[in-house]
Parts: structure tokens; C-alpha cells; sequence
């Protein structure tokens, strides 16, 4: 009798692995929330994504049930974005990629956090899935000191841009060749990003 409860229970925890406090399931991904020293008022959400037999931990500034419900068009007519033979999955074909706003309209720190959701999942960086050199620049120069500017017409097989802007609401979508980030707030636009 002993024997069969220790097997049950070992069949059940096996079934059902036992989550953290800080853990919940989210669309088949284990998610878990995290807070950092330098925002403590903060809770970040981590994804877990398992890609091959590589395992990618994205960090989110937002619980990703509080963002399901934005528009994103979709990507399938893109120069540098490619719907990839797996469902829902695409290939990044473009040797870099430049994140962009136009710096007379808008400003702050909300749109570098914007941008780093971005970046953090598509750049070279460890957490980046597909490793593509991403960087910032601006839509047009404030001063002679703007070395990089990017708009939504240097978008191309080889370059992809990433607009980011401010709009009537939550949404992410595509203009000819380059995809438009677009938030009714700055907080709705990290929103959007992530």
C-alpha cells in the first residue's frame, strides 16, 4: 500500500510539477514574476521559451495577460520579415535592424524602455533569440550631433526598421516594409513593444 501512495504521489508531482509562488502558465510557457533592486515597484515577468535545445529566458515589463488584447497586423508581405514554415513563427532576414522615433515629437525614458523590450528579444544580447544587431536612431536630426537617422524608407531586405510612436491606441503594425510600434501612451507603448 505504501508503495502504491509513493508512486501516485511521484506520478502527480512528475504530471504536475510543483510551480514557485512567483510562477503561473501562461499559453503553455511557464512565466515568472520577478522584481529588480533599482525598480522595486516594479514586477517584471519572465517567459521561458524553449527553442531547439536552447532554452531563452525573455524578460517582460508587462504580464503578458494584460497585453493580449492588442492588434498585431500581420508580417507576411515584409522585405526583411519572413512567415517561417512553423505556425506562428518568423525568420528575421535583415542583417540589422534600427529602432526609431522622431525626437521633435517625443522624448523620455519610457521610449528607451520601449525600444529595449524590442531589443531584447531580436538583439545580440544573451537574451536575444535571434541575435540581429539592433540599435536606436532617430527619424530626423535635432542637431548636428544625430549620427544615426532611420526612417520607414530605409527599410529593406537588408535593414529593418522598427517604428515607434504615439497614437489613438495599443497596436503594432506594418507600413510597405517596416513595422510601426504604436502606444495611446508612453506606458501603452511599452505595452505595445513587449
Amino acid at each position: 500500500m505504501l508503495f502504491i501512495l509513493l508512486i501516485g504521489t511521484l506520478s502527480i508531482i512528475l504530471i504536475n510539477p510543483v510551480k514557485k509562488p512567483n510562477q503561473y502558465d501562461y499559453n503553455g510557457f511557464v512565466v515568472s514574476k520577478f522584481r529588480i533592486r533599482s525598480a522595486p515597484e516594479i514586477i517584471f515577468h519572465n517567459i521561458d521559451l524553449s527553442v531547439g535545445n536552447h532554452l531563452y529566458s525573455i524578460p517582460l515589463r508587462n504580464d503578458p495577460r494584460s497585453i493580449e488584447n492588442i492588434v498585431v497586423e500581420d508580417f507576411d508581405e515584409m522585405a526583411w520579415l519572413k512567415k517561417s514554415s512553423e505556425a506562428a513563427n518568423y525568420n528575421i532576414l535583415a542583417r540589422e535592424v534600427y529602432i526609431t522615433f522622431d525626437p521633435i515629437k517625443y522624448s523620455g525614458g519610457d521610449l528607451g524602455i520601449a525600444g529595449g523590450e524590442i531589443a531584447k528579444v531580436i538583439g545580440s544580447s544573451s537574451t536575444g533569440m535571434y541575435k540581429i544587431p539592433t540599435g536606436g536612431a532617430f527619424t530626423k536630426s535635432l542637431d548636428e550631433s544625430a549620427k544615426i537617422i532611420k526612417t520607414c524608407d530605409d527599410a529593406n531586405s537588408e535593414t529593418g526598421i522598427i517604428l515607434l510612436t504615439l497614437g489613438d491606441e495599443n497596436k503594432v503594425n506594418v507600413e510597405e516594409d517596416c513595422i510601426v510600434i504604436e502606444g495611446n501612451s508612453y506606458d501603452g507603448l511599452i505595452k505595445s513593444a513587449d
